[in-house]
């Protein structure tokens, strides 16, 4: 495994856990931002827009798992996967945005109604991660609610999720997708950069925190037909 530095230097490191300490050593070299300001730290997270250290990961799966499209009997799941995987970053949400990223089941319920929601299960059938896709306008789709269960990332069920999702977006017709993400969520912005995700320069307010929008082309996508 190879973890690379804004110097474009390769560090060589064994595992997705010791990628993780190089990629969080290197962090703490450009700033700590403990202790200072907010205005102070949106000017040091202002990094965002720079491409961040690259991980390649490629430790073998640790056990077999299944990727498919939710059903309504998958709603406990999800919502206890969302809650185990955003759980440590609780206090950094303001608690509104907290429920609209670990949503109630009701919510849950809409969104496999109105968006592709996929979910991987181990071999046992427990939820292990999940994701959102819908289709917006102008060939455009969306990302949203992904998560994975803590001891299953670095797995490859992140990356399994999201090429199912995208496939699904690109079956749809969409030739762009798009996703929000929060400062503080340094890995999966990692993640995303890493799978050709580049910011956009758009922020919206997530009830009190900037969100910050990515967005991937995607090519090869099929033409789409008015009432199809």
């Amino acid at each position: 495994m190879a973890a690379e530095t804004n110097r474009g230097c390769p560090l060589r490191v064994r595992s997705s856990g010791e990628a993780l300490v190089v990629f969080r050593r290197i962090r703490r070299a450009e700033g700590n931002t403990a202790g200072v300001d907010r205005r102070e730290y949106d000017r040091r997270r202002g990094d965002l827009h720079h491409r961040p250290p690259r991980l390649l990961i490629t430790d073998p799966i640790r056990s077999s798992y299944a990727i498919r499209r939710a059903e309504p009997r998958d709603i406990a799941g999800i919502h206890a996967c969302l809650d185990d995987a955003f759980a440590p970053y609780q206090g950094q949400y303001p608690p509104l945005a907290f429920r609209d990223t670990v949503p109630p089941a009701d919510i849950l319920i809409e969104r496999l109604e109105t968006m592709m929601v996929f979910v991987a299960t181990d071999a046992s059938g427990r939820t292990i991660g999940t994701i959102s896709a819908s289709v917006l306008a102008d060939n455009e789709g969306h990302l949203r609610g992904m998560a994975v269960a803590p001891r299953w990332q670095g797995s490859g069920v992140a990356a399994g999720l999201l090429d199912r999702a995208l496939d699904a977006l690109r079956a749809a017709g969409c030739s762009r997708v798009t996703l929000d993400t929060t400062a503080f969520l340094e890995r999966a912005i990692l993640f995303y950069r890493a799978n050709g995700f580049e910011p956009t320069g758009r922020t919206k307010d997530f009830f009190g925190i900037p969100l910050y929008e990515f967005s991937k082309s995607l090519p090869g996508a099929p033409d789409r037909m008015d009432g199809m």
